[in-house]
């Protein structure tokens, strides 16, 4: 039975302001990408594959996959390549599951006591816990050096979590509870909290992110510099760097075994990743979300995003049934044909209505059982009030991500903003 990866922080799920930097907007608004200036053939590989199917233990769905090579910092031959790993806009950073990670002599982070630096991140169905180490990372053919990255799960540190971390989520510390050997956060960020973890008198009070411990459940919540958090890989390469592009293949419904597609690094900035003239982009704000859906005459001011990590469209809606075998899915019992507006922020506060439809999920499951990439996959959004538009969403399109204040050619508006 496909299990539930919903790999968004709870942050961009909740919208805690907190735990992620707050968006620099520029000034003006383009309608749509104009296509931007002619460049030259790229002269690195600014692209990695990417593949839906069912992971590492063989059951995930909608689960979208690259991989990744980590070696010690400085080093060309201490290196360890990894597959299967997810591929996460809803998250910012790289972590790394202990049980798919054979490297070793990494360096750790260490805070100024020269403690050990460690981190709790909390998803939307459930927490990851581990230190903080310092490695070199390669994606497709560009390297980002000196990247700060979460070691999940490393037995000595096993049961340490303090209970702000732990309390009512569902630890996934093994490659078997994630579903991934790690997660590579591409979301619209920098770090993984931002200017709120960088000072004492700033650290949230819920949600808490980085700690050093002398036992278990004997952690302290620290500061920790921005430059030293979980980063986003992919804004320290030498080019190339200013966002992403994925680009997935259309899967008709209801599904089908696999599904490939392609992450592009940068936008504009080499031939391959040029903005479409059709393009339209969607400001969003410093959690990532959208200004609005509309959905059923329903608002989600604030509260709708779209998350590569979510394996389903996540949303509420009491007219239609759930599953009662398979928790947190919709089971509609026929296709059920929807639509919904997404508004984006005041920089690019442009309107979209956008068509889908969704399928009774036990259906899927049990009759196309080989089947990991499932389009019409849906569920509900439990008790948050959130347009979660997931995996699915990205299917036939090619959706790109600028990441906070950087510049793409011919935008008038910095990111973070989206488009597709």
């Amino acid at each position: 039975m496909p299990t539930r990866f919903t790999h968004a922080l709870t942050a961009s799920l909740s919208l805690l302001a907190t735990v992620l930097l707050a968006a620099c907007g520029g000034g003006g608004s383009t309608g749509t990408g104009t296509g931007g200036n002619v460049t030259p053939t790229p002269t690195v590989n600014n692209t990695a594959p990417l593949v839906v199917d069912g992971g590492p233990a063989g059951n995930s769905a909608n689960t979208l996959f690259t991989t990744i090579k980590l070696c010690q910092h400085g080093s060309t031959s201490k290196c360890q390549t990894i597959d299967h790993v997810q591929v996460d806009t809803g998250s910012i950073g790289l972590r790394v599951l202990s049980g798919a990670l054979t490297l070793s002599g990494l360096a750790a982070e260490t805070d100024s006591t020269g403690a050990n630096v460690l981190e709790c991140a909390q998803f939307a169905d459930g927490y990851v816990w581990g230190p903080i180490a310092v490695v070199d990372v390669t994606v497709g053919g560009l390297t980002a050096p000196s990247v700060p990255i979460q070691i999940v799960g490393e037995a000595a540190y096993a049961g340490w979590e303090p209970a702000a971390c732990s309390t009512g989520l569902k630890p996934e510390n093994t490659v078997a509870d994630f579903g991934a050997n790690a997660i590579l956060g591409v979301g619209p960020f920098l770090q993984d909290c931002g200017s709120n973890c960088a000072s004492a008198t700033t650290l949230p009070s819920t949600s808490a992110l980085y700690y050093t411990c002398t036992a278990a459940q004997a952690c302290t919540q620290i500061a920790v510099a921005t430059t030293a958090q979980v980063l986003n890989p992919v804004a320290l390469f030498p080019q190339d760097n200013n966002g992403i592009a994925i680009k997935l293949q259309a899967v008709a419904a209801p599904g089908a075994a696999t599904a490939t597609g392609t992450l592009f690094f940068g936008i504009a900035t080499e031939t391959n990743n040029a903005l479409p003239s059709g393009v339209t982009l969607f400001a969003v704000d410093g959690t990532g979300a959208f200004a609005d859906t509309v959905y059923n005459g329903q608002h989600y001011t604030n509260t709708s995003f779209i998350d590569s990590g979510s394996n389903a469209y996540y949303f509420p809606d009491s007219t239609i049934a759930t599953c009662a075998s398979y928790s947190g899915f919709y089971c509609p019992g026929a296709t059920v044909s929807l639509s919904a507006s997404i508004v984006g922020q005041g920089r690019n506060a442009n309107t979209q209505q956008v068509a889908f439809a969704i399928d009774d999920a036990a259906t899927l499951f049990t009759t196309h059982m080989s089947y990991t990439a499932l389009p019409t996959l849906a569920g509900p959004a439990g008790s948050l009030a959130t347009f979660d538009w997931g995996l699915p969403f990205f299917y036939g399109r090619t959706t790109f991500e600028a990441f906070e204040n950087a510049t793409v050619s011919n935008v008038s508006s910095t990111g973070p903003w989206v488009g597709w």
